[in-house]
This record gives structure tokens, sequence and C-alpha cells, in this order.
């Protein structure tokens, strides 16, 4: 994905940019679209079997900016969130209201069709 996102365009200063989530998403015969800072939002799309991608400002997950996936919802409602910098972060769950406070932004990706 770091070439793919180097080759098209996807980069500013060596950082992937915010449209690599849409336009990048298209280009990979995705769908993407932004979604609102709601819980309830992420749950309903993290079970219809579509990730959630988060980029996250200064907190648990970064001191800059980062990406991560919501992957799946727990049995008591936290996220279980994939985080490419760490193993230790990945391997529990988090409270959905303290991550919400720390996103920017939010996109739902899905396979190529209808949402």
């Amino acid at each position: 994905m770091a070439q793919f996102s180097e080759d098209n365009g996807f980069l500013d200063d060596g950082l992937t940019t915010w449209t690599f989530m849409t336009e990048g998403a298209q280009k990979l015969g995705l769908k993407s679209k932004e979604l609102p800072a709601d819980a309830a939002q992420v749950a309903r799309a993290v079970g219809e079997g579509h990730p959630v991608i988060l980029t996250l400002g200064p907190g648990d997950f970064t001191s800059t900016g980062h990406f991560v996936v919501v992957a799946a919802i727990d049995s008591d409602g936290n996220w279980v969130i994939r985080d490419p910098n760490s193993p230790e972060r990945s391997s529990r769950s988090w409270d959905p209201q303290r991550v919400l406070g720390q996103c920017r932004n939010l996109w739902e990706i899905s396979p190529g069709g209808w949402f």
C-alpha cells in the first residue's frame, strides 16, 4: 500500500493523505464513505463486515497523526483496533469514547458496489 500511495500521489511530505481513503479506495475497487464520530455508526459498519479506518491525533496511539483500523467489536462493545505500529495496542480492546476523542476522521470501507 505504501508503494501504491506513492505511485498514485497519495503522499504529502512523506505522509499518507486523507484522499487515499476515498480516491485510493476507489482505485482499488473499494467503496469508502466518511462516517460521523459516532460509536453506533462504527458498530453498524463493523457488524456489516466493513472495517472502519480512523485517523487519530495525539493520544494513546500517536503523538502526531496515525491511521488505525477498527476490525471488530468485542462482547463488551469495545473496539478491537489493528494498529500497524503496535502489536501491544492491537492485542487489546478499546473504549469507543476514548478513541473517538482522539479521532480526526473516520471512513467505512466496503467491497465495490453500493452501500
